[in-house]
This record gives structure tokens, sequence and C-alpha cells, in this order.
């Protein structure tokens, strides 16, 4: 899978999924019931690649956009 992470404002991001395969197409069109846990996996690992290990999912704001997009706010946690 293909991550993107845009800063919109202050510490907002849109974090977008997008699939490689058919198999990761046809994963992200399941019911968000069945695949809401492993893909939040696949949203905190986009953010994790762009902010570093320490920075985290801290809310989703507007999650309309699933499965294939998410406005969320992000903490960067202080060693």
């Amino acid at each position: 899978m293909n991550y993107s992470v845009v800063h919109t404002n202050n510490d907002m991001y849109r974090i977008t999924i997008t699939s490689n395969t058919d198999d990761e197409r046809k994963f992200l069109e399941s019911p968000i019931s069945e695949i809401e846990e492993r893909l939040y996996q696949y949203f905190d690992q986009a953010v994790k690649e762009k902010l570093g290990e320490e920075a985290f999912i801290a809310s989703v704001a507007n999650n309309s956009g699933l499965p294939y997009e998410i406005h969320a706010l992000i903490t960067i946690r202080n060693q």
C-alpha cells in the first residue's frame, strides 16, 4: 500500500492510503467494521514513516473518508 501524509493546518493532517494490487483494493473496499483495526495500523505506519517513530494519531477528526482517508490530530511524544 502507498501512504500519503499531508499537513493541513495546526496539528491536523490528511492521511491517505492507496492500493497497489487488486488484493489491497479489495481489502480497502471491505466493510469498515471488518477491517478497522488493521486499517488504523496502516494509518499509524504512514504517520510514523512521515513524522518519526514518536508520532502517533491522537484522534480522528473526521473519518468520513474511510477506508481511504482520514483527517487526524497528530501528536509527537517528547523524549
